[in-house]
C-alpha cells in the first residue's frame, strides 16, 4: 500500500537562497492531515503520522529522508486518538495511541517488515506525551487527567526489551513533556522541572518547568520557559545556549544535531551552530509546531497547518517539512 504525496519547495521568507545543499526547505508531504505530535528520524527514513487520510484511518508513515515515495507502515481506525512522541531503533518504530478500553497503549511497528504492530504495554488512561528508546528498554510518559472516575497521575514507564513493564516515575502535580535516555538512566522533562532517574534514585536537575530534553554529544540539552540550557552529562552548572524571544505560551520545540540547534520561534525556525549566532532559516514553519527532529545536517517537523493554509483541523492543511543546515 502506497501513499500519495506532494513534493515541492516551501514558499516562505527567510528559507535561504543559496544552493539546495544549504538552507533549502522542502515539503516532504503536503496537503494532508498530518498529526503534529509524532515524528522520528533514523539514518535512512523519517517517520510521522496522518490522523485522517480521507478514508477514516490513522496512518503511521515511513518516508526516505531525502523525499520520495512514502510507505504506510500501519493503520488504525479513526476513533483511535494518537499520542505524542515517537522513537525508532534498528528494528522498530515506537509510538502510542488509544486502544479502548485500555486507554493509551505503547506500540512497536517493524520498520523492516512493516505492517506488523505489537501492543507492548498499556501506559495510562491519559494521553501519552513522550516516547523514547535505548539499548535497554522503551519508555513512555503520560500526562495527568481524570478518566471519568478518578484523577490519574502522570507517569513514566519502562518496557525492557526482555519483557515486562516497570513504573519509573509518577506525580499527581506535574506532567511529562519529554524523555531522554542517558547511559542507562533516563532524564524526563516535566512541568515541575528536569528529573534524572537512575538505579540509585531520583535527582532534580532543574526545578523550573521544562518542555523538551535531548542528549547531544556529552551534554544534556533542555528548555525552560526562558531559555535552552546545556549541562554536562557528568553533572555541573548548566550554560545557556539560547534565550527565547517568543511568548512563554508557545511550545518550546527544538532539536539538536552534533552541537547545532534548530529552534521553533513561531512562526520562524532559528538555527544556532555551536559558537555561532542565531539566524532565522525558515520564515514560516506553519501552525502548532510541537516537535522537531534533526540528524546529519537536516531538521524535520510536522505541522497541522502549512503556511498560507486555512488552518482548520481536518482540511488537509498539514504537512511534513525538511530544512538543510545553512552554509557557514
Amino acid at each position: 500500500m502506497r501513499y500519495a504525496l506532494t513534493l515541492g519547495l516551501a514558499a516562505c521568507t527567510g528559507c535561504g537562497d543559496n544552493a539546495p545543499a544549504c538552507g533549502h526547505v522542502e515539503v516532504m508531504n503536503g496537503n494532508h492531515n498530518i498529526w503534529g505530535g509524532q515524528i522520528a528520524v533514523d539514518e535512512a527514513h523519517v517517520y510521522y503520522s496522518d490522523y485522517d487520510n480521507g478514508i477514516g484511518m490513522r496512518l503511521v508513515v515511513q518516508q526516505p529522508r531525502d523525499g520520495g515515495q512514502a510507505l504506510i507502515l500501519t493503520a488504525r481506525d479513526q476513533f483511535s486518538r494518537l499520542g505524542f512522541g515517537m522513537a525508532v531503533d534498528a528494528e522498530n518504530l515506537y509510538w502510542a495511541g488509544e486502544l479502548d478500553p485500555l486507554g493509551y497503549v505503547l506500540f512497536a511497528t517493524s520498520i523492516v517488515a512493516g505492517g506488523r504492530t505489537f501492543e507492548i504495554s498499556t501506559v495510562s488512561a491519559c494521553t501519552v506525551t513522550a516516547v523514547a528508546v535505548d539499548a535497554f528498554a522503551v519508555y513512555a510518559g503520560a500526562r495527568r487527567c481524570n478518566d471519568g472516575v478518578d484523577d490519574q497521575p502522570a507517569r513514566v514507564i519502562a518496557v525492557p526489551h526482555a519483557g515486562g513493564t516497570t513504573e519509573l516515575w509518577s506525580s499527581p502535580d506535574a506532567d511529562v513533556t519529554a524523555i531522554a535516555p542517558v547511559n542507562g538512566d533516563i532524564v524526563i522533562a516535566t512541568t515541575a522541572g528536569v528529573v534524572r532517574i537512575s538505579p540509585l534514585g531520583t535527582t532534580v536537575l532543574d526545578g523550573r518547568a521544562a518542555y523538551h530534553v535531548e542528549v547531544d554529544n556529552d551534554e544534556l540539552v533542555y528548555s525552560t520557559e526562558e531559555a535552552i540550557l546545556a549541562q554536562p552529562l557528568a553533572g555541573g552548572t548548566p550554560r545557556t545556549r539560547y534565550t527565547f524571544r517568543t511568548p512563554v505560551d508557545q511550545p518550546r520545540a527544538f532539536a539538536t544535531d552534533g552541537g547545532d540547534l534548530y529552534i521553533s520561534e513561531p512562526p520562524e525556525m532559528v538555527y544556532l551552530a555551536e559558537g555561532g549566532e542565531p539566524m532565522s532559516i525558515v520564515g514560516d514553519m506553519g501552525r502548532a509546531i510541537t516537535h522537531i527532529v534533526a540528524r546529519d545536517g537536516a531538521a524535520y517537523w510536522p505541522t497541522l497547518a502549512q503556511p498560507d493554509s486555512i488552518a482548520v483541523l481536518g482540511t488537509f492543511s498539514g504537512g511534513v517539512f525538511r530544512v538543510n543546515r545553512p552554509c557557514q
